[in-house]
C-alpha cells in the first residue's frame, strides 16, 4: 500500500525493493477513482490504464515509471476528445500528444484521463464548465467554492500529479484550496504545443502535486527546447540539486499585499516567515508600489487576448456548428451563441471593446503600460530579495478581489511562482506562495520543501467517499 504522503522517489524506492509494484499502485489509483469521483467529478474522461510492468518490460529507471497522472482537458492527447470543458469542442479529437504529455509518457508516466476546468481554463474553479462543477475533496458538504479537476484529482489521491493551465493564478489558487503544491514555471520554459491557450501572453503550463519534490521531478522531465514551439528557451537553466545555504537567502514580504489579505492568509504568511527564519533565512517586510491597478490590467489583457484567441471557434474551422442556420452570418452567430457559455462570451465582448478603435487607448494600451510597470516593480524587488512571500488565495468575500492580483502578478511578469500548504484552519487547508526571479525554480522548490506544513490526508472528510 502506498501512502498519500509518499513522494515519487519514495514510491520508486519501494518498487525497487519489491514492496510494491507499478500494478498495485495503479490498482490503488483506479480504486480511489471508482470510489470517489462520482461525487467529486474531477474527470471529464477516464481512460482505463494498463499496468506498465505487466509484460515485464517496464523500465523502472525512468523518472516517472508507473506514476498515475492526468491532464486538464485543454491538453491534447491522441485519440481522446479535447473539449476544453466547452460544448464548442465537444467532438474535437486531436491526432497527437501535447509535447509536455509526450515527455511524461516517455518517462513512464501512466495516463488516466482528462480533467475538468472552467471553459477554456479561464479563471479558478469549474463553475463555468459544460460538465458541471468539481468539488473540493476536503468539502464533505459541497458548500465551498468549486475547484479545478487538476487540484481535486491529486487531493483525492486518484493521481500523484496533474497538469493544468495558469493564466491569472487559477491552478495555484485551486491547489492552495486543496492543500497541494503547484508550480507556475518561468515563461517560457515549458512547451505549449498541443495546449489550447486562451490568454497566450499570460497562460502557462503548471503542475499540481502533493509536495515540492514531486513538482520538481515532473518539471525537470518537461522542460527544454521544442521544435513545435519556438518560444521555448533553448537552455531553460535547470540547475542541479545542491545544499542550500539559508543564511544567504533573503525573503521579502510586500506590505501592501499582506495588508490586503484577510486574517487567515496573513497568519499563514507570517507563520511561514517564522519557519524560514528558523531555517536561517532573513525575512523582511518592504514597501512595494501599490499594484491594485494590476488586477484591472490583468483582466483587460485576459479579455482582449481571449477575444482574439477564441475567434477561431466559429463553427467552420473547429468544433460545434449550428446546422439549422440559413446563411453564413446566422451560422456564425448561432454557433457561438450556443457553443460558448455566458462567462466566456462576456470576456469576448469586453475584449472586443478593449481592442476596438474607441477602447484601445483607454483600456488595452493603459493595461500594457501597467504591465510594464509591474515587471519593473518586481525586477526592482527581486534585485534586493531572492524571492517574495505572498498570499495566494482569499479566504473571505471582502478580499476576493485581491486574489486575482496576487495570482496574476507572476503571470504578467513571466516569473516562477510556487504555492504550497501553510497549515490548516478549521479543517481547511491554507496556502501561501513564493515568487522568484526568472529561472529560480530550484530555490522555490527548496524553500517550500523546507517550510511547508504537512497535511494530514486522513482528515479528508469521509463524505467524499474516502
Amino acid at each position: 500500500m502506498v501512502a498519500l504522503t509518499d513522494t515519487i522517489q519514495t514510491i520508486h524506492k519501494k518498487m525497487k525493493e519489491k514492496e510494491i509494484t507499478a500494478g498495485s499502485l495503479l490498482e490503488q489509483s483506479v480504486f480511489r477513482h471508482r470510489s470517489m469521483d462520482a461525487k467529486i467529478r474531477a474527470y471529464t474522461a477516464w481512460v482505463e490504464p494498463s499496468d506498465p510492468g505487466a509484460d515485464g518490460k517496464g523500465d523502472e529507471d525512468l523518472d516517472l515509471f508507473g506514476i498515475p497522472f492526468a491532464v486538464q482537458d485543454t491538453f491534447a492527447v491522441q485519440g481522446l476528445p479535447m473539449t476544453c470543458s466547452s460544448k464548442m469542442l465537444q467532438n474535437y479529437v486531436p491526432g497527437y500528444h501535447a509535447t509536455v504529455v509526450e515527455r511524461i509518457l516517455q518517462q513512464g508516466g501512466v495516463f488516466t484521463g482528462k480533467l475538468n476546468s472552467n471553459e477554456f481554463g479561464l479563471l479558478p474553479g469549474s463553475d463555468h464548465s459544460v460538465f458541471g462543477k468539481t468539488q473540493n475533496p476536503w468539502d464533505a458538504d459541497g458548500k465551498w467554492k468549486s475547484v479545478s479537476g487538476a487540484a481535486a484529482a491529486v487531493a483525492s489521491g486518484q493521481v500523484w500529479f496533474a497538469l493544468g493551465t495558469d493564466s491569472v493564478g487559477e491552478l495555484r489558487m485551486d491547489a492552495a484550496a486543496c492543500g497541494l503544491t503547484a508550480i507556475k514555471p518561468t515563461f517560457p520554459t515549458l512547451s505549449r504545443h498541443g495546449v489550447a491557450t486562451a490568454v497566450p501572453s499570460m497562460e502557462h503550463v503548471g503542475i499540481a502535486a502533493r509536495n515540492p519534490q514531486d513538482c520538481q521531478q515532473v518539471w525537470r522531465v518537461m522542460v527544454g527546447q521544442d521544435p513545435f514551439d519556438s518560444t521555448v528557451l533553448d537552455d531553460p537553466g535547470v540547475l542541479p540539486d545542491r545544499e542550500m545555504d539559508w543564511k544567504e537567502v533573503c525573503v521579502g514580504i510586500p506590505v501592501s499585499f499582506l495588508e490586503a489579505a484577510d486574517g487567515i492568509s496573513q497568519d499563514a504568511v507570517m507563520q511561514t516567515a517564522e519557519k524560514l527564519v528558523e531555517s536561517g533565512a532573513r525575512v523582511e517586510k518592504f514597501e512595494m508600489p501599490d499594484l491594485d491597478d494590476a488586477r484591472m490590467a490583468a483582466y483587460v489583457l485576459l479579455c482582449a487576448e481571449a477575444s482574439s484567441a477564441l475567434a477561431r471557434y466559429d463553427g467552420v474551422r473547429y468544433g460545434y456548428r449550428n446546422r439549422e442556420a440559413g446563411d453564413v452570418l446566422s451560422m456564425y452567430l448561432k454557433t457561438r451563441q450556443e457553443g460558448l457559455n455566458g462567462q466566456t462570451k462576456e470576456k469576448i465582448l469586453l475584449g472586443t471593446h478593449f481592442l476596438s478603435t474607441q477602447g484601445y487607448e483607454s483600456f488595452y494600451s493603459q493595461a500594457a503600460r501597467l504591465r510594464t510597470r509591474i515587471i519593473q516593480h518586481f525586477a526592482h524587488a527581486l534585485s534586493r530579495f531572492d524571492c517574495l512571500l505572498m498570499p495566494v488565495e482569499a479566504s473571505s468575500e471582502s478580499t476576493q478581489k485581491y486574489a486575482a492580483l496576487w495570482g496574476a502578478c507572476a503571470n504578467l511578469a513571466g516569473l516562477p511562482a510556487l504555492t504550497f500548504p501553510a497549515g490548516m484552519v478549521e479543517s481547511r487547508p491554507v496556502g501561501v506562495q513564493l515568487v522568484g526571479r526568472a529561472m529560480s525554480e530550484s530555490l522555490l522548490f527548496a524553500a517550500a520543501d523546507k517550510v511547508r506544513m504537512e497535511i494530514d490526508w486522513d482528515r479528508i472528510p469521509s463524505g467524499t467517499g474516502r
